[in-house]
Order: structure tokens, then C-alpha cells, then sequence
């Protein structure tokens, strides 16, 4: 109750009302894109939970609402929408509305949730510049809906997250995207609905009671708790409190037992240089007891060889270690419950952009057309780290990047998620590379595959040099394994990838062929000195 209390005073903040704007016999228009297309199509979607929570709260209101959802929609293409919608019927993701009757037919409220695609494919840039003109294009949009559906309620719902870590590069542009919404509002008298807020407020409480709760899907659309999430922040948008407490009083004990104890984690990697050989953790340990409340029980964490704890302070942890294993495995123990905290291996990414000039027709890739001079020596691992130009004056820039339940493919040691580290642009590239060490020359397995729900990059992956793989992640042909042999000592794993659009993740997975072999490998995230 106490997160639902700070949830009613975010949203009252954000909105500054808490009566409800809702009148008897109101129809609601929800525009959006393929997020707001489930939140109709899928039954647990979040405009039918909106329909539910009205039939619950307020049973002889008559409270409609309809769903103008599209996949793959942005603020710019929501424009072209409405424009053809005003000759022709437009038909959406919901295949039995059509954009042009439900316009015409007007609404006392209207709601307009975009922003996700814009920040997605990226239709943006992450400049300041390049968000006001997304708001010049969304109060046109905000213009051209009045103007059909003449509302006596404009609302704008604020996009919802992009990954779930709030410090990514993807979700920093959405809050600059919704800080926009908030001063768009207060020029266009629209009340502001924090869907984002209210998401990431959820996802926060979530993992108190479980390390991998999730608020979408796949990182973008909303999972279960998600459209729950959307719901509320919209019902307590509008000041719909009573609705909105049913709704969340009545599904979040569906993503939590609070009549059972719970332990869980949260794991943060703390800046460090790029060369140093062991990386700083900021371990969270939460327990809720039976029945719902945090305990304050002191945490026990149990380290690999060579870790030490830095600091303790309230069961958040500052631990030190080198993660030299493809999984680096803690215990933590707070009474009598215990749990297992899997740290991945880093990668070394660097990333640069100089056009498009490998690609044909924006779809197919060819890297012999024009073949960097960098390529060679980083296919063999040599050079990473280090100052290397694309083009002249175009330099790679470094990070390491180490896999998250925040992002895609989780903490499987092989997983890349490029949104975890740059808000991409069409054309970029990313060389990564992680170094393995075998005591004796063995056979291992390394198996390669697309991530997420779409995907028109490139990858290509070598071992010391050979180039195992190359092929479009969209393509039946980019998920492949492959048997080989590693050397006694160092070698090099290393992949390059291009990116078109949309979400730019895949995995890249090497372990022995037994478990035990895996264990025996060493692993490093700069070139070692051999």
C-alpha cells in the first residue's frame, strides 16, 4: 500500500488534479501505436483492463473507448494517418476500427501515447534540436485530432520504457521525450498521463520480490504487469482513483505471493577504466516477509575466489571482483533463504558510424564492397582498446558492455544488446570481443543467434581470425552453431555488427562440451597480454 500511496502522490505531482476530468456517457479514443494495438487485441491488454476497472468503479457510467493503434507508428507517421484518414477509411492493428469513422464520429476524450517508435527505429536523433522537432510535429498531430474529434479532454500519456534499465541510452531519450509531453501540455491545456512512470515505478517494486520481474515482454512491449501499469497511470491520469486502486489491489497479487517470504537482488555494474581487470558491483538484497513488508534482516554474500566486499551498508553491497568466467556465480544468504547471483563476463564494444556505404538498397549488406582498414587486425582481436578509425577522423569509441535482466537475452554470457550501450543510429557498427583462456587445446561450441522481436542488422563472428558466421539477423540462416576447437592459451572471439533499424541485440555463445569444461575457461575483457 505504501508504493501505491507514492504512486497517487508521482501521478498528482505529474498531473496536478486528482478529481476525475470523466463524465457520464464519455467515449475515449485512444491513439497510439502497436502498444496501444495489444493494449486492445490482447485480452489482459490495458485498455481492456481500462474497460474492466469503469464496469467495476462506475457500472452505469457508460464509459466507452476505442483503440486506434499502430504497429511501427511514430508521431511523423501518426500525421500521415490522420491525413489519410480524413479521404478514406484507415484501418490500424484493431481490424474492425476504422481511423476515419472513429475520428469523424468525435469523442469528449482524446488520448495520444507515441514516442516509442520515434526513439526505437530511431526516427530521432538524442540532440535537443531533434526533439523539438518531434514536439512541432506532435502539437501538428495534437492540431489535426481536434480539429476532427473536437475533445473536451486532450490527454497525453508519456512513452513507456525502452529496455528496462531507466539509465539506458534509449530510455534517457523517452524521458526527454516525456519531459517534452509535460511542457507540450501545459501550452496545449492537455493533462499528462505517466505511463512511463508509473511502469518503471512497478518494475522497481517487482524486483524487490523477484530478481527477473519484468514490466515488458521484450524490452518494449508491455508484458502482464506492464499493461497493468499503463492502466493505472492512465486511470490515475485522469483521476480516476478509485478505479485504479481496484485494479492494482486486484492483479499485483497475481506477479507476487505476499503470503510467502521472498529474497531478491538487484546487481549494478559501476564505472570503471577499460583496462581494469576487476569491475565494482553495487549488490541490492531485498526480503519481503510473509505478507508483503520488507524486513530489515542483515544480508550474508558469499564470494568467488579473489572477490572481496568494499562496503556494506543497509544490505546494499559494493563487491570487487574479476570476472574471469563466462558466469561468475554469488550467494546470498539473508536467514534462512539463500539465492544464487549469476554476474556474466563483459564484452569490449566499440562502436562508430560512417554512412551506409556497405549497404544496398537499405536491406542487404556486403562487406567487401568497401572494407574498413580496421577490419582485419579487430577480426583477429588485435587493435581493441585501442585508437582505431574507421575513416579518418572517425574514431571507435570503447566500452565494455556486461549482459543484464535489463536487457536482451538476459544475463546469458553471449548476449548483445547495442541499446544498453549508445542510442543507435541507421548505419551504425560495433565491433565487440571478449578473450578465452583453455589450459589445453579443446572442442567448444559456439552457437549464434538473432534477439528480440525484429531485427535488420548484420553480424559476422571469428575465433582467432576465422570467420565462422556472417549473415542478416532477420535471416532463417542467422541462428547457426558451429563445432570448434580453441587453442591452449588465448583466443579470440570476436563479432562485428552493422545496424539498420529497429532492435539491434543477438547472442554470441561459446562453452565446452561439458559443463566442467566450460567452468575451466578463463575469460577477459582486454586483450591480454600474451
Amino acid at each position: 500500500m505504501k508504493k501505491l500511496l507514492s504512486l497517487l502522490l508521482l501521478v498528482l505531482t505529474l498531473t496536478g488534479q486528482a478529481a476525475s476530468v470523466l463524465k457520464s456517457n464519455d467515449r475515449i479514443i485512444f491513439i497510439g501505436d502497436s502498444i496501444t494495438g495489444q493494449g486492445r487485441n490482447v485480452s489482459s491488454g490495458w485498455a481492456n483492463l481500462i474497460d474492466d476497472a469503469f464496469k467495476t468503479a462506475r457500472p452505469s457510467d457508460n464509459i466507452t473507448t476505442v483503440s486506434l493503434g499502430g504497429s511501427g507508428q511514430s508521431v511523423g507517421s501518426w500525421q500521415n494517418v490522420e491525413k489519410k484518414s480524413q479521404t478514406e477509411p484507415v484501418f490500424l492493428d484493431v481490424k474492425t476500427v476504422d481511423v476515419k469513422a472513429t475520428l469523424d464520429g468525435g469523442a469528449e476524450v482524446v488520448v495520444i501515447m507515441l514516442g516509442m517508435n520515434d526513439a526505437l527505429f530511431p526516427s530521432l536523433k538524442d540532440t535537443p534540436e531533434a526533439i523539438e522537432n518531434w514536439a512541432t510535429k506532435y502539437r501538428a498531430l495534437i492540431a489535426s485530432v481536434r480539429a476532427r474529434a473536437h475533445p473536451r479532454i486532450l490527454a497525453l500519456a508519456t512513452p513507456t520504457m525502452c529496455t528496462e534499465d531507466p539509465g539506458s541510452p534509449k530510455n534517457k531519450v523517452i524521458q526527454a521525450l516525456g519531459a517534452k509531453i509535460q511542457s507540450i501540455a501545459k501550452t496545449e491545456n492537455a493533462f499528462v498521463l505517466p505511463t512511463y512512470e508509473t511502469m518503471a515505478q512497478i518494475l522497481e517494486e517487482g524486483r524487490t520480490w523477484k530478481p527477473d520481474f519484468h514490466v515488458t515482454g521484450d524490452f518494449v512491449h508491455p508484458s502482464y504487469p506492464g499493461h497493468v501499469a499503463i492502466a493505472v497511470g492512465m486511470l490515475k491520469g485522469l483521476g480516476e482513483e478509485a478505479a485504479a486502486s481496484d485494479l492494482w489491489e486486484k492483479q499485483t497479487p497475481k506477479f507476487w505471493k505476499k503470503d510467502e517470504e521472498a529474497l531478491s537482488y538487484k546487481v549494478e555494474v559501476l564505472p570503471a577504466p577499460l583496462d581494469a581487470k576487476k569491475t565494482t558491483y553495487r549488490i541490492q538484497s531485498f526480503q519481503h516477509a510473509a505478507g508483503g513488508a520488507l524486513t530489515a534482516t542483515k544480508a550474508e554474500l558469499i564470494l568467488p575466489k579473489g572477490w572481496r566486499i568494499l562496503s556494506q551498508k543497509n544490505n546494499t553491497f559494493e563487491v570487487e571482483g574479476e570476472p574471469n568466467h563466462l558466469i561468475n556465480k554469488l550467494t546470498l544468504r539473508v536467514g534462512q533463504k539463500e539465492a544464487e547471483i549469476k554476474i556474466p563476463a563483459p564484452w569490449l564494444i566499440g562502436t562508430g558510424n560512417i554512412g551506409g556505404m556497405n549497404w544496398i538498397r537499405n536491406s542487404e549488406y556486403h562487406p567487401d564492397l568497401h572494407p574498413q582498414a580496421v577490419d582485419e587486425s579487430l577480426s583477429k582481436g588485435e587493435g581493441f582498446g585501442q585508437i582505431a578509425e574507421l575513416e579518418p577522423g572517425k574514431p571507435l569509441t570503447w566500452k565494455c558492455y556486461t549482459p543484464s535482466v535489463n536487457f536482451g537475452g538476459g544475463i546469458a554470457p553471449g548476449a548483445v544488446d547495442m541499446a544498453a550501450v549508445l542510442f543507435f543510429q541507421v548505419f551504425d557498427r560495433g565491433y565487440g570481443a571478449r578473450w578465452i583462456y583453455s589450459e589445453t587445446g579443446m572442442p567448444v561450441t559456439v552457437q549464434i543467434k538473432p534477439l528480440g522481436f525484429v531485427s535488420s542488422s548484420h553480424l559476422m563472428v571469428w575465433l582467432n581470425g576465422t570467420q565462422l558466421h556472417a549473415a542478416h539477423l532477420g535471416d532463417k540462416a542467422a541462428q547457426k552453431t558451429f563445432e570448434v576447437m580453441i587453442n591452449k592459451g588465448w583466443n579470440a572471439l570476436v563479432w562485428e555488427s552493422n545496424s539498420l533499424q529497429v532492435q539491434w541485440q543477438f547472442s554470441v555463445d561459446l562453452a565446452g562440451k561439458t559443463e566442467a569444461d566450460t567452468n575451466s575457461l578463463r575469460v577477459a575483457a582486454w586483450p591480454p597480454t600474451k
